[in-house]
C-alpha cells in the first residue's frame, strides 16, 4: 500500500484507477515518457538560470550524454523552451527553488487524511507560488482555477508561512508552438486560492483515498488508453 499521497497519485487514479495500482501499487515498469524527461529537463533548466548558473552547459552536457538524433532533438526543445523563459522571466523576490513539501492535509473543522501528501513547489516567492509547466496545448485561465495542485499547494505554502498565497503563477511553454517561433512569449496565467477551497479539495481528495483503501481499481476505458505507460499491460488495451 502507498505511504503518501501526491497530486499526480490522485489525478492518476481519476484518470484511470487501473493505471493508478499499475503505477503505485504494482510498480510495475511502464513505457519510457519523452514528455517527462523534457519537463524534468526544463525545470532544471530554469532553476539553474534563476540560480544564475550556466544552465546551458550543465543541461548540454546531461541530454546528450549519447550523441543521437533523440537526444539532440530533445536539448534543441528544452533549450528554446528555457530561452523563452530567458527573455520572458516571472518576476518577483525568491525565497527558495524547488521546496520539499509532506503536510497531512487538514480542513477548517479539523477533518485529516490519514496519509501525509507530498509534493515540490517549484518556486516560491514572497507574493506566493511559481510553477513551469511544458504542455501540447495552450492550457486555459478555467485550467488553472480549477487545478488541483494549485489548491495543494497553497495549503503547503500555508502550511510554512501561515497564510495563503496572494497568487499562483502558472509559466507555461507550448512544445509544439516553441519551434516555430525564435521569440515565442509563453503563457502566464495567474489564479489563487482561499480556505474554502482547501475544503472544497478536501472533499475531492478524501473520496479518492476512500476507493484506493478499499482496493478499488476498475479500467477507465477512454482517450487516456491511447497514451497510458501501462496499456501493454492492461487486460483492457
Amino acid at each position: 500500500m502507498i505511504n503518501h499521497l501526491s497530486v499526480s497519485c490522485i489525478t492518476t487514479y481519476q484518470t484511470c484507477p487501473r493505471m493508478f495500482e499499475f503505477q503505485y501499487i504494482k510498480k510495475a515498469m511502464g513505457l519510457p515518457s519523452k514528455a517527462l524527461d523534457i519537463g524534468k529537463y526544463v525545470h532544471e533548466g530554469i532553476e539553474l538560470f534563476n540560480s544564475k548558473k550556466d544552465w546551458e552547459t550543465i543541461l548540454k552536457k546531461k541530454v546528450l550524454v549519447k550523441m543521437n538524433d533523440e537526444n539532440v532533438e530533445t536539448f534543441r526543445l528544452v533549450r528554446r523552451i528555457v530561452k523563452a523563459y530567458e527573455r520572458n522571466p516571472i518576476e518577483g523576490e525568491t525565497v527558495q527553488n524547488e521546496v520539499k513539501c509532506e503536510f497531512v492535509l487538514e480542513n477548517s473543522t479539523g477533518e485529516k487524511i490519514p496519509l501525509p501528501f507530498l509534493g515540490f513547489i517549484d518556486r516560491m516567492t514572497k507574493r506566493g507560488i511559481v510553477e513551469y509547466k511544458t504542455t501540447g496545448e495552450d492550457y486555459t485561465q478555467e485550467k488553472v482555477d480549477t487545478s488541483l495542485q494549485a489548491t495543494i499547494y497553497s495549503y503547503f505554502f500555508y502550511k510554512i508561512t501561515n497564510e495563503y498565497p496572494q497568487d499562483i503563477t502558472y509559466w507555461i511553454a507550448n512544445k509544439k508552438e516553441v519551434m516555430k517561433k525564435d521569440d515565442y512569449i509563453p503563457q502566464i496565467l495567474i489564479t489563487c486560492r482561499s480556505q474554502a477551497d482547501v475544503d472544497s479539495c478536501f472533499q475531492e481528495v478524501k473520496s479518492v483515498y476512500d476507493m484506493i483503501i478499499e482496493n478499488k481499481f476498475d479500467v477507465n476505458v477512454g482517450d487516456s488508453c491511447y497514451w497510458c505507460s501501462y496499456r501493454q499491460l492492461c487486460s483492457k488495451k
